[in-house]
């Protein structure tokens, strides 16, 4: 995957692809932007997690459509970049 999110400047809350446990593709909100992580959450702003900013990537709704249909028919091959 390219397009890594590393961008201090990047808006709060902007929606990301987040590669997660297991390779699973998984949507989030960007909360902040640190050094060598993104911390993003989902529904809920005080239930964020922390991700290495490798594996916080641009959001594509196609691409991320692709990955998750490979990774729910466990085409794990196809998820790894």
């Amino acid at each position: 995957m390219s397009s890594e999110i590393s961008n201090p400047n990047v808006t709060n809350h902007v929606t990301v692809l987040v590669r997660a446990y297991a390779d699973e593709p998984v949507s989030l909100r960007v909360k902040a932007i640190n050094e060598s992580s993104v911390e993003v959450f989902d529904s809920d702003i005080e239930k964020s997690l922390n991700y290495p900013a490798h594996y916080v990537y641009e959001y594509d709704p196609v691409l991320y459509n692709e990955l998750k249909g490979a990774f729910e028919k466990e085409e794990h091959q196809d998820l790894i970049s």
